[in-house]
């Protein structure tokens, strides 16, 4: 997912030089070619992600539309105050990206985890909050995000999550995307657990258990109305 983001960030910032991708000092390799490409719309704010969080709210303010992107819990947990005030409470053009959710980043112990993200960002007043569970669902949501201009959070995993789509993808997702049919009952998932999901439905599927499979690829503002109906 990092990679199919950092491509279409690339294509959509060499026709918009408004475009601006801040890193705090993470993402090399995966950053590099936006780097070279772009000099002028790129930056390394250095291991200081509250400052990175501020300085994307004053670009923001300047019509900017601006991207930081670091681990899951250094660029939201620690920096939510910028975020809450300098992008939040301004309505600014920012989307804070992450990456490795979860225990992505498990080796490098408690301090790279990102499990209380979600449920942080989505308490933030205009925050919405995207959660794609592949490639594809990527470049639908960053489209969105792009034409849009809100205050966002985009939470991506760490890499090589296998694609679980194999038709167009509509922008208006708020009841979710069903991934797969099934009238015993319904799974629900956002992110990239997605294949492990549908392994758990195939699993169910081999004991005459044939369930739905549900994705959220956007969980604030979401829309209950689909599982309202599934339940």
């Amino acid at each position: 997912m990092r990679q199919a983001f950092v491509r279409q960030l690339l294509e959509a910032a060499k026709e918009d030089p408004n475009i601006i991708l801040i890193t705090g000092d993470l993402g090399y390799g995966v950053l590099d070619e936006f780097a070279k490409t772009l000099p002028l719309q790129f930056i390394n704010a250095g291991v200081a992600e509250q400052t990175m969080a501020s300085l994307a709210g004053g670009l923001a303010s300047l019509k900017k539309k601006v991207f930081i992107y670091s681990i899951g819990n250094f660029s939201t947990l620690r920096c939510l105050e910028q975020i809450r005030n300098d992008i939040c409470s301004m309505n600014h053009s920012v989307t804070v990206v992450s990456v490795g959710a979860g225990f992505s980043y498990g080796p490098q112990g408690y301090t790279h985890y990102a499990i209380e993200d979600i449920s942080v960002m989505r308490s933030i007043s205009k925050m919405n909050v995207y959660c794609p569970s592949d490639s594809y669902e990527v470049s639908v949501v960053l489209t969105k995000i792009l034409n849009e201009g809100k205050p966002s959070y985009l939470r991506l995993g760490k890499g090589g999550e296998p694609l679980l789509h194999q038709s167009n993808l509509s922008s208006d997702f708020e009841d979710g995307v069903t991934l797969r049919s099934g009238p015993d009952a319904t799974m629900i998932f956002t992110g990239a657990i997605g294949s492990q999901v549908l392994h758990a439905a195939d699993i169910l599927s081999s004991t005459g258990i044939e369930v739905e499979v549900i994705s959220f690829p956007q969980v604030s503002p979401i829309s209950v109305r689909k599982i309202q109906r599934a339940t």
